[in-house]
């Protein structure tokens, strides 16, 4: 997933400068995005790790203030033990503090898919006339993303864009070495 950051923040960038939605600190609320891809993969919670990304893009840009709500029950117990005496009042955490949200970050992975190819020469069963083979492996994955910012006053999309991309990586392994 660590291919895509490039990717999410390009179409985060799109979604909160758009039509000036980023002007003053903003509360948001990032949820985990729907896997849309239609693709039958391996990978689990694809639209959760899309989402996990996109929370850490904007933490790292300093101009949202970022709420909670998938662990928001973790929160709520915390609050709880707070109230109930067992730590100190001082480091407790007080009961109706939390942040309403004026924008959630929603959206769908409407594409996803790792594409495997390889070539081989010898199989490295040591076929090769001079003994030995070779093996190059190439993966090539895409992810689209369809991302919007919702105005939770009025459940008017204020922002919306898309973001696309692919990567390969390829790797060589073999044995070439000359039989005896």
């Amino acid at each position: 997933m660590k291919k895509y950051s490039g990717l999410i923040s390009a179409a985060l960038l799109l979604v909160f400068t758009a039509h000036g939605w980023c002007a003053g600190k903003k509360i948001v609320c990032v949820m985990d995005l729907e896997d849309k891809s239609n693709h039958s993969h391996t990978w689990q919670n694809v639209g959760t790790g899309i989402a996990e990304m996109m929370v850490t893009s904007l933490a790292g840009t300093k101009k949202y203030t970022l709420i909670e709500r998938e662990k928001l029950q973790q929160v709520i117990d915390e609050q709880k033990l707070g109230a109930s005496g067992a730590v100190t009042a001082q480091t407790a955490a007080k009961i109706g503090r939390l942040l309403g949200a004026q924008y959630i970050v929603t959206g769908a992975v409407t594409e996803f898919g790792v594409k495997d190819s390889k070539i081989g020469v010898g199989g490295l069963e040591k076929v090769l006339p001079f003994g030995g083979g070779a093996k190059v492996s190439k993966n090539t994955a895409r992810v689209a993303i369809d991302v919007r910012a919702i105005d939770t006053t009025s459940a008017q999309i204020v922002a919306a864009a898309k973001g696309e991309g692919s990567k390969s990586s390829a790797e060589f392994s073999g044995d070439l070495s000359i039989a005896p």
